[in-house]
């Protein structure tokens, strides 16, 4: 007598689990959707701060362009020989690079010697706050001055100052005057969504850039203060406007950068997204119980075929094990090796991948007439060994060279043949400078730089002349230069240590000083200096 089976069939535990799956997913999909939300806010924050924080570099970069820019302009030599009309035209070349800017040279009172918005000799007003200008003088620090309207021109005006330096003493302040509409141009060139709203804000809160409504936007107050750390929040603009704020400091400066997108919008796209990861759940939800269902089933069917095979081996009889198993095993053997042949041709382009983007990085910070490194890389490395050599004390040395009457040559022998010589220095330039950690670059034009690590000031020097003879030695044909008739080069020569407080702009500034020097004192020579860690040096 048969006993009554008190199992289900496989088929039956199958549908079981399939249910039971369904019951946790929609619980997790709950519980993970109102996370899942929380994080997408937070990756619309983080591309907020990120379009900042870009925006925070492009000002950052415009500002301290301008400031490069005075302090070379201070070093003029037209300011002790009191030729304030030639200044003048310098300062109006300058101008010229930055689109709508005004150079300003005021003494301590205030009183305005030369400004290149107005021709030499006119009527100048008197510099705006005094308080400014005498904390320059105070301080010899540069300062940037916030929004202010010009006073001849009435213009929003933001203001980048220096001083300029001699002996020691402060004699005048020289500044950059910008209208904040160039900065709104720079934020309205940035590619923001059209919607999103980005404004710079000075150290009183003021507007003073915005690419919506910069006319009307401009000189408002946007809020108390900046702050020194990344913050979002919510805030209705100038406009009244309720929006999401990211909020990104200027290294170094008391301004920011604030870019926003309306909060309707903000939820808007978050519930879009709520909605469409629900709907892709529940789809996904009913194709996985489908999908369950049919396989199970298969299952079922693959394991019932295994009944009577196994009942016949019970009684000792021949059987033939169906040959949908092996099949099976045949086609998951062949699926794995197309598998593991896909994966191979995707790590083989995958190394490709690697291999070109590694050749461009190399191509990205090699000069391609050259071939010694390019400039931004010579940034970076100099950065890099500043840092290093503050920690560990040793002199750090700047070779700054220039080729001596190098525009006279290309007019007269052509520009493949200057592209030729600037090839053949460089050539020399490897040569000499060939230990492992020294680094050589090809400044701009016809100027080359080269870093000596662990480098005293007479090493240097004996580097500098091996590279000075060795151009000479190339005896390249120059019928222009002053004295021989062959291509010559011109030296700048700084060491010493990197102190704590010092910036690798300062190492720059001495070896440009020391070329300058060469060649002021006829070229096809070799100036050299200490650097004491501050820019000041003793020079030789």
């Amino acid at each position: 007598m048969d006993v009554p089976s008190r199992s289900f069939s496989v088929r039956h535990w199958l549908i079981l689990l399939a249910a039971a799956c369904v019951l946790p997913v929609w619980i997790g999909a709950l519980w993970s959707l109102d996370r899942a939300a929380v994080a997408k806010r937070q990756l619309i924050e983080e591309n907020l701060l990120h379009s900042a924080r870009i925006l925070s570099r492009l000002l950052d970069g415009r500002l301290t362009a301008i400031r490069s820019a005075l302090v070379a302009l201070a070093t003029s030599p037209s300011i002790e020989s009191g030729d304030l009309e030639g200044f003048h035209r310098q300062a109006r070349q300058l101008a010229g690079d930055f689109p709508e800017a005004d150079i300003i040279l005021a003494d301590a009172d205030g009183a305005e010697l030369i400004n290149s918005y107005y021709s030499f000799g006119s009527t100048l007003p008197r510099r705006s706050r005094p308080d400014l200008i005498g904390e320059l003088f105070q301080t010899g620090k540069p300062i940037l001055r916030s929004h202010f309207r010009g006073a001849g021109t009435g213009r929003s005006l933001i203001g980048v100052d220096v001083p300029v330096i001699r002996n020691g003493k402060v004699l005048f302040d020289l500044g950059a005057s910008l209208p904040c509409l160039q900065l709104s141009a720079d934020l309205e060139r940035a590619g923001l969504p059209p919607s999103w709203i980005a404004a710079f804000i000075d150290g009183n809160g003021v507007i003073i850039g915005r690419n919506v409504d910069a006319g009307s936007a401009i000189g408002r107050p946007a809020m108390t203060a900046v702050g020194i750390s990344e913050q979002v929040f919510e805030s209705p603009t100038v406009t009244g406007t309720p929006t999401v704020v990211a909020v990104v400091p200027v290294a170094g400066t008391r301004w920011g950068v604030a870019v926003g997108v309306p909060k309707s919008d903000f939820d808007a796209e978050t519930a879009w997204w709520r909605n469409r990861v629900l709907l892709g759940i529940g789809g996904l939800t009913l194709f996985g119980t489908a999908a369950a269902l049919l396989i199970g089933i298969r299952i079922a069917k693959a394991i019932e075929a295994l009944v009577e095979p196994a009942a016949r081996i019970g009684r000792g009889e021949e059987i033939r094990i169906p040959g949908s198993p092996v099949a099976e095993t045949e086609r998951v053997a062949t699926a794995l090796s197309q598998a593991s042949a896909l994966l191979q041709k995707r790590r083989r382009d995958l190394e490709e991948s690697v291999l070109r983007e590694r050749l461009s990085r190399e191509l990205a910070a090699t000069d391609g007439l050259t071939g010694l490194a390019n400039r931004r890389r010579f940034d970076e490395m100099l950065a890099t060994e500043f840092m290093r050599h503050t920690r560990s004390g040793a002199d750090l040395a700047l070779l700054m060279m220039d080729v001596d009457h190098f525009k006279a040559f290309n007019d007269h022998y052509g520009h493949l043949a200057g592209d030729d010589c600037l090839r053949r220095i460089a050539r020399v330039i490897e040569a000499v400078v060939a230990r492992s950690g020294d680094f050589a670059a090809r400044y701009g034009g016809e100027e080359f730089a080269c870093i000596l690590p662990a480098t005293p000031l007479s090493g240097a020097r004996d580097i500098a002349e091996r590279i000075w003879r060795g151009v000479a030695l190339l005896d390249i044909p120059h019928v222009l230069s002053d004295a021989p008739a062959h291509v010559t080069i011109s030296l700048g020569v700084a060491s010493g240590p990197c102190r704590v407080g010092a910036s690798p702009l300062d190492l720059v500034a001495l070896a440009d000083r020391q070329l300058y020097l060469a060649k002021e004192s006829g070229r096809n020579r070799i100036a050299v200096a200490s650097f004491a860690g501050t820019g000041r040096a003793m020079e030789s």
